[in-house]
C-alpha cells in the first residue's frame, strides 16, 4: 500500500508511475489532462453561463474557440451573450450550459429545443430580488471586476441603499431587473 501511495506522488510530481521520469511530451499531455480536468470540474459546479473556451473543451480535442464562436455566430447555439463592458477591447462571450451540452452532443447539426425566456432567466439568475455581484459574475463565469465595471457604467443596477463593505458578504447588491434586462440586451441572434 505504501509503494503504491509513494509511485502516486511519484506520478504527480512528474514522473510515471513505474518511476522513470517523464518525457518533455508527457509532462505537457499531463499538464493539458489537469486543465481539462479544471475546466470539467468547473463545468459541473453551478454555473450556468460557461466561457467559449470552457464549451470548447467539452465539445472535445478537435473544437477550438474559433468553432464555438462561429457556431454563435451562425445560430447553431442559440443562448449566448457578449457581457464585456460597453468600452472594453476583450469579447466576454458567455453561452447557456443547456446550449452548450446541445451543442457538444450534436456539433450544431440539429436544432436546439427550445426554451423560453422564464426558463432561460430561471437558470441564469439566482433566486432573489437583489443578488449580490459577486455571485453573479460566479454564475456567469467572469472575474467580480468585470461586475464592478459594469456596476460603474450603468449596465447593471446596484440596490438603492444597500451599504457595501469589504471582506466577505460585502458585495454591492444588483438588482434582479438590472440583470434581466442586461441579458436581454446582450444575447447575441
Amino acid at each position: 500500500m505504501q509503494e503504491q501511495r509513494e509511485s502516486e506522488i511519484h506520478a504527480q510530481a512528474g514522473g510515471c508511475r513505474s518511476g522513470r521520469p517523464l518525457s518533455a511530451a508527457g509532462r505537457q499531455m499531463r499538464l493539458l489532462e489537469r486543465r481539462l480536468a479544471a475546466v470539467r470540474l468547473a463545468a459541473r459546479v453551478r454555473k450556468p453561463l460557461l466561457t467559449v473556451a470552457t464549451v470548447a473543451a467539452e465539445v472535445g480535442a478537435d473544437c477550438a474557440w474559433h468553432h464555438v464562436m462561429r457556431a454563435v455566430e451562425e445560430g447553431r447555439i442559440v443562448w449566448a451573450w457578449r457581457i464585456n463592458a460597453a468600452h472594453s477591447t476583450r469579447n466576454e462571450v458567455r453561452i447557456l450550459r443547456h446550449s452548450a451540452r446541445h451543442y457538444a452532443r450534436t456539433l450544431g447539426a440539429r436544432p436546439e429545443p427550445e426554451l423560453s425566456w422564464d426558463e432561460v432567466l430561471a437558470v441564469a439568475l439566482p433566486e432573489g430580488e437583489a443578488i449580490p455581484c459577486t455571485r453573479l459574475m460566479c454564475w456567469w463565469s467572469a472575474a467580480a471586476e468585470l461586475g464592478q465595471v459594469l456596476m460603474a457604467e450603468g449596465s447593471l443596477s446596484s440596490v438603492a441603499g444597500a451599504a457595501t463593505r469589504r471582506g466577505p458578504g460585502g458585495s454591492r447588491l444588483v438588482t434582479r431587473a438590472s440583470a434581466i434586462e442586461f441579458l436581454k440586451s446582450r444575447r447575441i441572434a
